[in-house]
């Protein structure tokens, strides 16, 4: 006898649903899990109370086997992207046989767990049949988990060529900031070497000139250093 390892879940159909949109529609939508997988319909816009999807998803049946319950929950996406609650249900394993023709049943829609009320939420078509899926053998599972990992490493690229692109950047700064120094040494060094040679032949660039202070007794005495480095005297009382 074999032993079902997943379920098949078709949402037919819902009629009678709360309409929360304009004009008395929904842009609704179906939610649908079991264990830690979850699934979700198409959203169906400006869609009347009664509305059909007849779309299926493939759940992994859980360790705990048919104790497990299929949990439906219908919702609207209003216009600013927020979905509201319209109602929910649950498919419990246990009351399908596996080794029986699968059909489809109507299930009544309820208001959440912690919150009573009388409204009428409609009901959900769903159809469910158990499947027999192998596991994947261990070869297939190390070749999926190396693409996976190839994967990652091209995906992680980008990151490692923006890093090095600012590397280099900086570097080509700091080369472009040490040649700027150093274009500046050489030009001041420069102008330094030219006056101190001015300087040392007593050219017309080093000249120096004093007024009123090397008087003596009301004269004017002044020193000017020109091409051959001559004192001249000017004025009464020059030495």
């Amino acid at each position: 006898m074999w032993m079902p390892t997943h379920i098949q879940l078709t949402v037919q159909r819902a009629r009678g649903l709360l309409t929360k949109g304009k004009h008395g529609t929904n842009d609704c939508f179906v939610v649908m899990s079991l264990g830690k997988e979850k699934f979700q319909t198409s959203v169906k816009e400006k869609a009347p109370p009664d509305v059909t999807w007849c779309e299926e998803c493939e759940l992994t049946i859980p360790q705990q086997g048919n104790t497990a319950e299929i949990k439906l929950t219908v919702l609207h996406r209003n216009f600013l992207g927020v979905d509201e609650f319209l109602g929910q249900t649950s498919v419990a394993l246990s009351d399908h046989d596996a080794y029986e023709t699968p059909r489809s049943r109507w299930y009544q829609l309820h208001s959440k767990p912690d919150k009573k009320d009388t409204k009428k939420r409609g009901e959900l078509e769903v159809r469910v049949q158990f499947v027999v899926r192998a596991a994947p053998s261990a070869s297939s599972a190390d070749l999926a988990a190396e693409k996976q990992k190839g994967r990652g490493s091209l995906l992680s690229l980008p990151k490692v060529s923006g890093s090095l692109g600012g590397s280099l950047t900086s570097l080509a700064h700091k080369k472009k900031s040490l040649k700027k120094l150093a274009a500046s040494v050489g030009e001041w060094s420069g102008r330094r070497e030219r006056d101190w040679g001015g300087a040392a032949g007593g050219g017309g660039t080093g000249r120096r000139e004093g007024t009123g202070a090397g008087r003596r007794g009301g004269g004017q005495g002044a020193v000017r250093g020109t091409g051959a480095g001559r004192r001249v005297g000017m004025g009464d009382g020059a030495p």
